[in-house]
């Protein structure tokens, strides 16, 4: 360009017409494919970093979705568990002299009441994406409000889940009245921890009327936790299915 401007700039000195045309149509030539290339670049850039996103993205709803599915059988188990042991507290005698007491389930129904899980937050790339304001960087307009709505909503499970944690923990002291718990580590698990059911005294639980409504209020709240887990689980099956469809763009 600097060179057209120097020749450009000879021929109007020298009023040479033609040439201050050819130059002049040079100049603006070169200014258009400057302003293309550059664009060009910003745009190869823009979808680079777009896919990085996208990337990073997929990799931290896959981890969410795990713990989901973590969360989906311990709260499963957690009712299950729940049921089993209503079902022999609320018994009348002459009821529980008819039933068969499995030991085993028992202490498999009692460490299933206990645990407590954290709900999965927002995607870390989703929550960095926030904070440095590069949300835009999601041009799928449908894949960036599922992230929003799930923000939201986690939110309010986190909430939720702190609720729950707190009555769980305000019951410990009727649970631990007929049960021996021994806390372990776990490398099977997501939690890493595991709770195992040394002993418990069936007889002491039935003429305890507290632990029967701890029970049952401990089997609502894991209803609950489960509930607001499928729910999240449907938005991440919606991110996952948009991130699938722009990743084989």
């Amino acid at each position: 360009c600097a060179m057209i401007l120097r020749r450009l700039s000879q021929s109007i000195k020298e009023q040479n017409w033609m040439a201050i045309g050819i130059e002049f149509v040079l100049l603006i030539a070169g200014v258009f494919l400057g302003i293309q290339v550059a664009n060009w670049n910003a745009e190869r850039h823009e979808s680079a970093k777009q896919a990085v996103y996208l990337e990073r993205l997929h990799t931290d709803v896959i981890g969410i979705r795990e713990r989901m599915l973590e969360h989906f059988q311990i709260y499963s188990a957690q009712v299950e568990g729940a049921d089993y042991l209503l079902k022999l507290v609320r018994a009348s005698d002459a009821e529980f002299k008819n039933i068969v007491v499995d030991k085993d389930k028992v202490a498999r129904s009692i460490a299933a009441v206990l645990p407590v899980r954290i709900p999965p937050s927002v995607p870390a790339t989703y929550s960095e994406m926030m904070s440095e304001g590069q949300l835009s960087s999601i041009k799928n307009l449908e894949l960036r409000d599922a992230l929003a709505a799930y923000d939201r909503l986690s939110g309010v499970a986190l909430q939720a889940s702190r609720n729950v944690t707190d009555f769980k923990y305000a019951q410990d002291p009727v649970l631990i009245r007929h049960v021996v718990i021994n806390t372990v580590v776990d490398e099977s698990k997501l939690s890493r921890i595991n709770d195992e059911v040394i002993s418990f005294d069936i007889v002491a639980m039935r003429k305890d009327p507290e632990f029967a409504t701890t029970i049952s209020l401990l089997r609502r709240n894991g209803l609950n936790s489960w509930q607001q887990r499928k729910l999240q689980m449907q938005l991440v099956e919606q991110i996952l299915a948009l991130l699938e469809q722009e990743r084989i763009k």
